[in-house]
C-alpha cells in the first residue's frame, strides 16, 4: 500500500541488511502500474523479516522486499490522523446474479429503447406485412394479418343495424350530425370508404359488417370529429369477432415513462400531430369485404 502522506517510522523499525523494493515505502508517491491480484501470489518469494517490538514486516518478492503494516503501529500525529483516508472496499462473494446486475446498466441507459422479447403472434404478423405491403397510387396497400380465416362467421348486419338506429337517434336534432356527414363525404371523396354496389355478396366472400360511432376531440387541431369502427363486435359470445382473427401485432405505443424522461434529454421538444395518419394506408381488395359498415342515405341503408 502506499500512504497520501508522508509516515513518521522510526529508524529502528527499517531494515538495514535485506534490498527493499521501494525504500521510500512511507512517502506518498505516483502509482507507476496496477496488478491485478490473480498475479500477487506469484510475485511473492519464500522469507519474510519482522523488525523486533514491531508490527512492520517485509515480504520478499521479485522485486525485492516489499513493508506491509497496519496504521495502529505506527507513530502518527494527531495531525496526520486528521489527514488519513481510508477506503471502503466491496468483496462479491456471489457472481450468480452479477450477469443480471450489468445487464441492468446499458437497460436504463436506453430509456425509451426496449429490446421486450419477441412472441411467436408478433413474428408472424410482421411477416404477413413485409409479404404483403406494396406501394400503390401513392398510397401503401396492406393486407390483413390473419391468424384465423373467416369461416361461415356470423357477418354480424343485424348488431350493425341496431347500432346504427341507436346512433341516428342519438344524432335527431344534433347539428353535429352535419360534422359526420361532412366527414363521411370526405373519407368518400378521398378514397378512404366506397359504396358497396351490389351488398349481396355475389361472389360468396366472407363479410363483416362494423359497428360505428363518432369520437369528438375540440382539443385537436387537424381532426375535430373521427369515425370510430368497432372490430370487435359480435353477434354473440359463440360468434368470433373480426379482431379475433387477426394478429394484434407489436405494441408501438412508447411507455409514459420513457416519454418523460426522453422530454429531458435535450433544450427543445417539438410535438406533431399528423392528421389522418392511419387513413393514409390502403387496404387490398380481398379484405375490404370484412370491414363494411351501414348508414343511410334518403332513409335507405
Amino acid at each position: 500500500m502506499i500512504p497520501i502522506d508522508s509516515l513518521q517510522i522510526p529508524k529502528e523499525h527499517l531494515p538495514l541488511n535485506i534490498k527493499l523494493a521501494y525504500p521510500y515505502f512511507y512517502r506518498p508517491v505516483k502509482i507507476d502500474v496496477l496488478l491485478g491480484a490473480e498475479v500477487f501470489y506469484q510475485l511473492l518469494r519464500f522469507g519474510q523479516v519482522e523488525m523486533p517490538n514491531s508490527e512492520l514486516k517485509f515480504q520478499n518478492s521479485v522485486f525485492g522486499f516489499i513493508a506491509k503494516f497496519y496504521f495502529s503501529i505506527l507513530s502518527i500525529s494527531n495531525s496526520q490522523s486528521e489527514k488519513m483516508k481510508y477506503t471502503h472496499c466491496g468483496l462479491i462473494y456471489d457472481c450468480s446474479d452479477i450477469g443480471n446486475d450489468i445487464k441492468k446498466f446499458w437497460q436504463l441507459e436506453s430509456i425509451g429503447i426496449k429490446d421486450d422479447p419477441s412472441c411467436n403472434e408478433v413474428d408472424q404478423s410482421l411477416e404477413t406485412f413485409e409479404k404483403t405491403v406494396r406501394y400503390k397510387d401513392n398510397r401503401y396497400e396492406v393486407e390483413l394479418p390473419w391468424k384465423r380465416y373467416w369461416h361461415d362467421q356470423n357477418d354480424n348486419y343485424s348488431v350493425a343495424k341496431k347500432r346504427l338506429d341507436s346512433l341516428i337517434r342519438r344524432f335527431k336534432n344534433n347539428p353535429d350530425l352535419n360534422l359526420f356527414l361532412e366527414t363521411l363525404h370526405d373519407y368518400e371523396k378521398n378514397g378512404i370508404i366506397e359504396k358497396v354496389p351490389n351488398p349481396e355478396n355475389p361472389i360468396n366472400k366472407p363479410v363483416f359488417y362494423m359497428p360505428h360511432q363518432p369520437l369528438f376531440r375540440d382539443e385537436s387541431l387537424t381532426t375535430k370529429m373521427r369515425i370510430f369502427f368497432d372490430a370487435s363486435s359480435s353477434h354473440s359470445f359463440q360468434h368470433l369477432s373480426l379482431n379475433d382473427c387477426l394478429w394484434p401485432g407489436p405494441n408501438l405505443n412508447s411507455n409514459i415513462f420513457d416519454i418523460l424522461i426522453n422530454f429531458r434529454l435535450n433544450k427543445l421538444a417539438f410535438i406533431s400531430d399528423i392528421e389522418k395518419v392511419f387513413l393514409q394506408l390502403t387496404l387490398g381488395e380481398k379484405d375490404r369485404y370484412v370491414v363494411r359498415f351501414l348508414w343511410t342515405e334518403n332513409d335507405t341503408v
